[in-house]
């Protein structure tokens, strides 16, 4: 499938899809409804951190495609010189080098390194799209799972916090909200799952590039489902107007 602005979907699960083409899809995600609380929906994506992101996702989970499109600048070289192709992950040497702390230490990691290899032989488990429509307000809305387990939905995360702080990012990006809207939606498309986990990268040098895995809790997940129906709620009410 091609996506175009604004595609439209029929509700299902998409395997293996392109984050531009899932990106596209005319339904409204976890980010556009916490953006939207948040009176962010118009504020950009810092680019050096979505293109750290993006090449953290994909040395994971798409290894192949990284090869051929990530990009390591000189040291002290800028972004800015680059004259390259535009759709690569350029990053500078300093980023690259904490892109490969924190991938060395999830591979060093006992469950981290079993996620590399389910996610390298179950290619059709990696980023798996959810369309589905809400029950309650009739919204379409979409998901998209890093990694989809037997048991598990995984999200993989780059982060500032360490293990001690990480409950602060799951305070100020609504992380709650998102596991929520995750297994609703896992839910909704017939899938049989046992919970929510972040699969989190920490991008600090001075902390050791730690990787560790946070299981959501029923008490969080049971807050999450309730601060998202209330969006959601609202969000049906108003339109998505700010």
């Amino acid at each position: 499938m091609i996506a175009t602005a604004k595609t439209q979907v029929e509700p299902g699960i998409y395997r293996s899809m392109p984050d531009h083409e899932y990106r596209a899809i005319d339904a409204l995600s976890n980010s556009d409804l916490t953006a939207w609380a948040k009176g962010e929906q118009d504020k950009g994506i810092d680019p050096r951190n979505a293109v750290f992101g993006t090449a953290s996702h994909g040395i994971v989970l798409e290894p192949e495609v990284a090869r051929q499109k990530l990009v390591c600048l000189e040291p002290k070289q800028k972004r800015s010189s680059y004259e390259g192709p535009e759709d690569m992950w350029v990053l500078t040497n300093s980023d690259y080098q904490k892109l490969m702390g924190c991938f060395e230490s999830m591979k060093a990691h006992p469950q981290g390194g079993k996620l590399l290899d389910y996610a390298r032989d179950n290619r059709d488990r990696c980023e798996v799209a959810l369309v589905w429509i809400c029950p309650t307000t009739g919204l379409k809305m979409k998901a998209k799972v890093d990694l989809l387990s037997d048991e598990w939905l995984y999200d993989l995360k780059t982060t500032q916090s360490d293990p001690d702080s990480f409950g602060y990012a799951i305070a100020a990006y609504l992380y709650l909200v998102q596991a929520a809207h995750y297994l609703i939606g896992a839910k909704e498309c017939g899938l049989d799952v046992k919970g929510f986990r972040f699969a989190c990268q920490c991008k600090r040098k001075d902390k050791g590039y730690p990787f560790w895995i946070h299981e959501v809790t029923p008490e969080l997940l049971s807050a999450g489902i309730k601060m998202r129906e209330v969006l959601v709620s609202l969000y049906a009410r108003f339109g998505g107007v700010a």
